[in-house]
């Protein structure tokens, strides 16, 4: 009889597993060439904890939390069955794990295709004047190769063609005046490394009426060094309130947010980039009224210098005895010995410094007297002893007298 009950037991036992609610399963994913994101589309049902096993087909395996998505970089064409298996885990006294949901499916890998580009761009009202326009040249790649040439036709017969260096980050930005409000057939055309070329044209409408602008500021948050803190600076010359702000992190994770007219605080978010780089970041600002604003930076997260690496700290600026004099002072890598500064001024003018003593403090300066107010590209390059270089590049905002606003833009990397 004991033997019977210990048996019936059992058999109820499993039959609770068995009838287990089970999770419906899914997921999507897009290809482009070796790499794979996997989106997942479960839809979990009942409580308790689960955990989400993917295995990819090509021996190896990952587990998430059950509802995360994944990337995964495959190493070689094929075809390859990637699955997604949902757990329960219940305390039993040994932590058993339950199946509640399963989904598999074919990723098929291509070799790689040859070159495929386009062009696009963004405009935003410039600071200087409302008949003012700035154009950010938006390139893609499908091998991620840079621009070298971006042509540009602003429809009011006044183009120009930039050349690009493919080691340098860059936003591809142009500011263009026009001499009168009109609508203008703008084009960008955009060749790349390896011959690649692609043309883009939109009309777009310049006018004195209702002028709003977007602009943000970034800032490092201490305890998640892959953080950051954005602050939109909202502007409107008719005092209009955003109602819906838009960003674009640069990582493909964006996001709106809605805000009341009668909102009075700080329009703030936070993004935790998943590893450092540089990434265009682009604020969108919805006023009350209509008017929309863009504007757009490249922030750059870098990693923190070890002691096999040289760089540099930063560089400050400072306004000199006339309103386009600039005075320049850069600190180097403190572990290494400098022994050639070149600054490259933005407006086509650059000098190298060869310093005479490691590190002397007065040839660490440099001083600038602009041509006229504007927006200037401000790089410095050390050369260190044993070869190491590094770049440090911010962009500078020479005034007039009745400028009343200004912006600053950062980039920090090391070149080995």
């Amino acid at each position: 009889m004991r033997r019977l009950y210990i048996f019936l037991t059992f058999l109820a036992t499993l039959c609770f597993y068995r009838v287990q609610a089970q999770d419906s399963v899914g997921f999507h994913v897009i290809i482009s060439n070796t790499d794979v994101s996997f989106m997942n589309t479960t839809v979990l049902h009942g409580d308790g904890i689960k955990k989400a096993f993917w295995s990819f087909g090509d021996g190896t395996s990952l587990v998430t939390t059950p509802l995360a998505g994944t990337q995964h970089h495959y190493a070689a064409a094929g075809v390859y069955v990637a699955c997604l298996n949902i757990f329960k885990y219940v305390s039993n006294g040994v932590n058993d794990s339950i199946l509640t949901g399963h989904s598999c499916r074919e990723i098929h890998i291509s070799v790689l295709s040859g070159d495929s580009c386009h062009a696009n761009f963004t405009d935003a009202p410039g600071a200087s004047s409302l008949l003012t326009r700035i154009f950010f040249a938006q390139p893609w790649h499908n091998h991620l190769k840079k621009p070298e040439k971006i042509c540009w036709t602003f429809g009011d017969g006044r183009d120009t063609c930039i050349s690009y260096s493919a080691t340098l980050v860059n936003d591809y930005k142009v500011e263009h005046h026009y001499a009168q409000p009109a609508n203008y057939t703008v084009c960008v055309t955009i060749k790349y490394q390896g011959g690649c070329q692609s043309t883009f044209c939109r009309e777009v409408k310049v006018e004195t009426g209702d002028p709003c602008k977007a602009d943000f500021s970034v800032e490092a948050i201490t305890a998640s060094p892959l953080s950051r803190k954005f602050i939109a600076l909202p502007w409107s010359s008719l005092q209009k309130k955003p109602l819906k702000i838009c960003w674009q992190f640069g990582d493909g994770h964006d996001t709106c947010v809605s805000y009341n007219v009668s909102f009075t605080g700080s329009m703030v978010v936070n993004h935790t980039y998943s590893h450092d780089g540089s990434y265009p970041v682009c604020i969108k600002i919805f006023y009350d009224g209509g008017c929309e604003a863009l504007r757009c930076k490249s922030i750059t997260l870098a990693p923190e210098p070890h002691s096999d690496t040289c760089y540099i700290k930063v560089f400050e600026v400072f306004t000199g005895s006339t309103q386009q004099e600039r005075h320049f002072y850069t600190a180097t890598s403190p572990n290494r010995i400098a022994e050639k500064i070149c600054w490259d001024f933005g407006d086509g003018s650059d000098t190298c410094i060869v310093l005479p003593h490691p590190n002397s403090p007065q040839s660490l300066s440099a001083v600038h007297i602009y041509p006229a107010p504007g927006i200037y590209h401000v790089c410095v390059k050390v050369a260190y002893a044993g070869g190491c270089k590094a770049l440090y590049c911010k962009e500078v905002q020479v005034k007039s007298t009745t400028d009343i606003c200004g912006g600053l833009h950062l980039y920090f990397f090391t070149i080995q």
